[in-house]
């Protein structure tokens, strides 16, 4: 993906997001997100995604045993968002719009936008394809260099992901959550408001160029 406004690389952003949310979590990814950086946020979106990037890391940046907070985080991340049984919120799109039910046809839409963009992101086949990790590195793996997959980009975040995030992140949040998954949940939510407005931004400046290569071609 090329930077949107401001420099922000959102691709990099959903790459770490989807690791985050691939359970077990291990050194490698806390490291990455440990060393995330937004100064080159826009400033229209620069405060809440700086606000949640700091929740996220503060837990990171105590010291202390490395294996232990791995095994805390890991051990969190079962009680939220794998089971054994129902978890306390299930990182899944068809969950929140299916009535709390998994699979259905809202699982299949997922699918299909991934077969529209001719992409089938690479996860454990044990995983649904609306599984918030996948969903992610779908983002991720979306390449931001023409006007078509831009507006993939935007429909996929404008009408799935934003349409459920903010309910599973509600949940998260009132299951009294490590602080670390705290942060992380907000973020998530934050990246994805920030690069709706980045595309919003980005989507009108193809047809302008496309105009003025026309213009110039005369």
């Amino acid at each position: 993906m090329e930077p949107g406004p401001g420099g922000t690389d959102f691709t990099a952003l959903y790459a770490v997001l989807s690791r985050l949310f691939s359970y077990p979590l291990d050194a490698e990814t806390l490291a990455l997100t440990a060393g995330l950086s937004l100064d080159d946020a826009p400033t229209e979106v620069a405060a809440p995604l700086r606000a949640a990037l700091a929740r996220t890391q503060a837990p990171l940046a105590h010291g202390g045993d490395p294996a232990a907070l791995i095994e805390t985080l890991n051990s969190e991340a079962t009680r939220l968002f794998e089971g054994p049984g129902l978890p306390m919120a299930p990182p899944f799109g068809s969950f929140y719009l299916n009535g709390r039910q998994l699979m259905g046809r809202e699982a299949m839409a997922v699918r299909c936008a991934y077969l529209a963009a001719r992409l089938l992101p690479v996860h454990d086949g044990r995983v649904p394809a609306d599984h918030l990790a996948v969903e992610l590195g779908f983002m991720a793996a979306l390449e931001r260099g023409s006007r078509m997959a831009c507006e993939a980009a935007r429909d996929f975040v404008a009408r799935h992901l934003l349409t459920w995030v903010p309910t599973w992140r509600a949940d998260v949040l009132a299951a009294a959550p490590h602080p670390f998954f705290a942060g992380l949940v907000t973020l998530t939510q934050a990246v994805l408001e920030a690069d709706l407005a980045s595309l919003d931004h980005v989507i009108p400046e193809f047809a302008l160029e496309r105009m003025s290569a026309v213009g110039d071609g005369q």
